[in-house]
């Protein structure tokens, strides 16, 4: 089973600046540049297997996407290669901006 976590819990993780802190959002292109929080990578779901070799030997990757459902589904993917530290970021993009915590527009 996926561990989850909120996305004040994610807030408070990135509030410590901690460069060893893996996170991705797994949203299209498009939808990252609508609005993303800062310093987050974007590799979408489509191309998360892509990704694999690079996220490998990370202790935790943090997965959120815009609601929490292509953020599992990424989990899942990262576990089936071997990646078991995926954590799902629930409630996604939508959450952290319903607590109006800052997004960047734009790449």
């Amino acid at each position: 089973m996926t561990k989850t976590i909120s996305v004040t819990e994610l807030n408070d993780i990135l509030s410590k600046n901690d460069p060893h802190v893996i996170c991705i959002d797994v949203r299209t292109p498009k939808e990252y540049r609508e609005g993303h929080i800062s310093g987050i990578r974007n590799i979408p779901l489509d191309d998360i297997a892509d990704h694999v070799a690079g996220l490998k030997g990370c202790d935790t990757i943090y997965v959120h996407c815009r609601s929490g459902g292509r953020s599992a589904k990424a989990c899942a993917i990262l576990a089936s290669h071997d990646i078991p530290h995926a954590v799902n970021v629930t409630g996604g993009i939508l959450a952290w901006h319903a607590l109006s915590y800052p997004l960047v527009r734009g790449k």
